[in-house]
């Protein structure tokens, strides 16, 4: 299926809004995201079902770069494990990323791997192997000591994740837990991130 637009650095190549509704008919939000809405999308033509994900414009420099960031990785993946790029729309105020629909509820995501996620998806926030992150982001429960310490980190931080997603399923709980309550976030990340700087875990 060809893209609907795959020049990112071309301002004046927008798509009208109507190029993505002839297309598509996108059903109410399912899921709202920090950068993004997520819409479960049907083909007009042939009536598949899609993932789309919109991203406005408006909401800001992080929310177009995230945007910008998961089409360019996601152009240069293709794996069984991978939820595949199908189609992207960029018009004036949105950036509209279609992607194979993955009906289960489990899914895996770069850069915030858990447990109870299977399929990789959410490239926004990865980084390719060339370059170095310093900005925090992910699950508390599944950060490394170099994301919580703010230091710089690359690709050792996912298998960090998939060393704490082993450790869940042979034992049942994360290795580094805070009973505090969680509404309560600024306590419970402060104390759940010392426990993750000092290696503080015990295996039952």
């Amino acid at each position: 299926m060809p893209f609907g637009c795959v020049t990112l650095g071309d301002k004046k190549d927008y798509n009208q809004p109507s190029e993505v509704t002839d297309r598509y008919d996108l059903g109410q939000v399912i899921k709202t995201e920090e950068f993004c809405e997520i819409f479960r999308a049907k083909e007009k033509t042939t009536g598949k079902l899609y993932t789309c994900k919109k991203f406005l414009k408006r909401d800001g420099r992080k929310v177009r770069k995230a945007a910008k960031n998961e089409i360019i990785i996601l152009k240069m993946v293709k794996h069984p494990n991978i939820l595949q790029l199908v189609d992207v729309y960029i018009t004036r105020k949105e950036y509209f990323i279609f992607l194979e629909l993955c009906e289960l509820e489990n899914l895996v995501y770069y850069n915030r791997l858990k447990n109870s996620k299977i399929v990789i998806s959410d490239f926004h926030l990865a980084k390719l192997e060339n370059g170095l992150i310093k900005e925090p982001c992910g699950t508390p429960e599944y950060l490394a000591p170099e994301v919580v310490g703010r230091q710089r980190y690359g690709r050792p931080v996912d298998c960090w994740a998939i060393g704490v997603i082993m450790y869940i399923l042979l034992s049942g709980n994360p290795p580094f837990y805070e009973e505090a309550d969680e509404e309560d976030y600024e306590n419970h990340d402060k104390n759940l991130f010392r426990k993750i700087l000092a290696g503080d875990y015990e295996f039952d």
